[in-house]
């Protein structure tokens, strides 16, 4: 490769110091050298700042920012009005990255002319390590067939495993919310070009940290994320994707509705059924939409409280 433009390195910290060194590791010795490591350390209370600081001292690409708690949304926009880079990529500090990573990445934009690349992502725990999505397409894709399978769960969601050209995303940033966030950010980028690539190569690891907000018990910001969904069906109404956008906004109603505590919540429990009542005839005769959302759909006919306590039962991730 012949050209070697700066790339910035995006990576929100909070308290996640048993990850963190592994995170840095697989960034600083990426085979693509000209990189800007941002470091936003979100207020940690443990030893991830002081990580942070230490590999600053050890690696001048790294800069870090210390900053009061505002969530991951907040320390990634911190991340971006600090950027110089070309491209932009994140990498939440609970993960890693392959070597080749940002190598890779690069070179698929420069040599088919997109402004956004995207690749394959494994799940990965102490014991095992599984390749997320089973798509094989390797090359240049239009964005209304990618915004679609992330919507029906068949790629990722989340802002990290992609490279994005800077100016871009230069007016766009993450939301406050704490669920959804990332699927909003997206599909804002995504809804602002034609193409993109996307590999099959399995090339960045989520870690399954079950403390994360995404696993998380119900909380009334969550709930509040749900405005996250039904503003992307909104605006999905005149696209090809529209029913995965329905499909998706009932899946987080789903998501939220399986960690609820009835009692404690039972407009928001009420909120969320009459949401669903609302769709789940239209996406259990969708043959095309995630099989386990028209199940949860199909079952909740019978009995909500079924389908909670068949969750739990069962311990589904919704």
């Amino acid at each position: 490769m012949n050209e070697s433009p700066l790339i910035s390195v995006i990576v929100p910290v909070y308290n996640v110091e048993e990850y963190l060194t592994q995170c840095i590791e697989s960034i600083i010795n990426q085979t693509y050298t000209n990189l800007e490591i941002i470091l936003v350390d979100d207020g940690s209370t443990d030893q991830s700042g002081k990580i942070c600081d230490e590999y600053a001292i050890k690696d001048d690409r790294i800069q870090v920012i210390h900053k009061e708690n505002r969530g991951v949304g907040s320390a990634r926009n911190v991340g971006l009005d600090t950027s110089k880079g070309e491209y932009v990529s994140f990498v939440d500090s609970d993960d890693y990255v392959d070597k080749n990573y940002i190598k890779i990445l690069l070179k698929q934009m420069l040599e088919h002319n997109v402004q956004v690349s995207i690749c394959n992502l494994a799940i990965t725990d102490k014991k095992n390590t599984t390749i997320r999505y089973k798509d094989k397409i390797n090359g240049v894709i239009t964005t209304d067939i990618v915004i679609k399978k992330i919507l029906n769960f068949e790629l990722g969601c989340s802002a990290c495993g992609k490279l994005y050209r800077h100016d871009l995303i230069t007016d766009i940033r993450f939301s406050d919310y704490i669920f959804g966030e990332d699927l909003e950010f997206v599909i804002k980028v995504l809804s602002m070009i034609s193409n993109v690539f996307l590999s099959s190569r399995c090339l960045y690891y989520y870690i399954m940290n079950l403390d994360s907000i995404v696993h998380s018990g119900f909380s009334y910001s969550k709930f509040l994320s749900l405005q996250v969904f039904k503003e992307i069906l909104e605006q999905s109404k005149d696209k090809s994707y529209y029913p995965y956008a329905i499909s998706r906004y009932i899946s987080s109603n789903f998501h939220i509705l399986m960690r609820i505590d009835i009692k404690s919540n039972l407009n928001e429990y009420k909120y969320m059924c009459n949401t669903i009542k609302k769709y789940r005839k239209y996406i259990v005769l969708r043959s095309d939409i995630s099989l386990k959302i028209r199940m949860a759909c199909f079952l909740s006919l019978f009995s909500f409280r079924f389908v909670i306590y068949l969750f739990h039962i069962l311990n589904i991730r919704s």
